[in-house]
């Protein structure tokens, strides 16, 4: 009597130990396998210890697997970033984010064609500033002409657009370039007569060129102007639109 009262005692402990270590560990791994006890059977102590080893293992590699689970997580996400940008990251404790921007940062360059300078050093001008409207400069020599002036770009951004203000009152027209030294990036073209200041945009822009490089290149603003038309051809300035990263 006593031997199966040791035995059901022994199955029932064994029991309620794999239960425990089953509903502790749900959806891992199963303890298995174990030895069945008979009552009225002797337990062998090598059997024993052998289920007792089985459920340490199991649990303890069960334990395992939950301490990575709760250190590779991903927690609820907490962080935030300002207007006008967005969450590009999360780190693992939810709390710590990279933002990036969402291209809402535009920006704008802009220079008047009175700082500008002839390419061709016996083009002469003149500058339209103080009797006359708008303030620009034109040529006055004979012949077809060009003006170019530096413009500065924030390094990184990206060109979108460029826009062209002229006095165009003449046939000849005029057109505003955007150069980068090795490349045209974009040019509007104004050919419509009129008598008032025009405004002309484009957001063409030549592929490979959207980047701003100060690391590598420089960029200017080239005006065609015309003597024959004079005043009637006044670049007044150029636009570049942009955007921040």
């Amino acid at each position: 009597m006593t031997r199966i009262d040791f035995a059901l005692t022994l199955r029932v402990i064994l029991s309620g130990i794999a239960l425990a270590a089953g509903v502790s560990a749900a959806s891992a791994a199963p303890v298995a396998p174990l030895t069945t006890f008979t009552a009225g059977k002797a337990a062998k102590a090598s059997e024993v210890n052998g289920n007792f080893t089985t459920i340490v293992n199991t649990v303890n590699a069960n334990d395992a697997r939950l301490t990575t689970v709760e250190t590779n997580k991903q927690n609820l996400v907490s962080g935030s970033c300002p207007q006008g940008s967005a969450i590009r990251a999360i780190a693992a404790n939810g709390i710590t984010v990279t933002c990036q921007s969402t291209g809402g940062n535009v920006g704008f360059a802009s220079v008047n064609s009175v700082s500008a300078v002839p390419i061709d050093s016996t083009t002469t001008t003149s500058i339209c500033i103080i009797f006359c409207s708008p303030i620009g400069r034109f040529q006055t020599s004979s012949g077809g002409g060009f003006l170019f002036a530096p413009i500065s770009l924030p390094h990184g951004a990206t060109i979108t657009a460029l826009s062209f203000s002229c006095l165009c009152n003449n046939s000849a027209g005029s057109s505003a370039i955007l150069f980068r030294e090795d490349s045209a990036v974009a040019s509007v073209n104004i050919t419509t007569i009129s008598a008032t200041v025009q405004n002309l945009s484009t957001t063409t822009i030549t592929a490979g060129t959207e980047l701003v490089d100060n690391q590598n290149h420089a960029y200017l603003i080239l005006w065609t102007t015309n003597g024959t038309a004079g005043s009637s051809i006044i670049p007044v300035n150029a636009i570049v639109t942009y955007t921040l990263p």
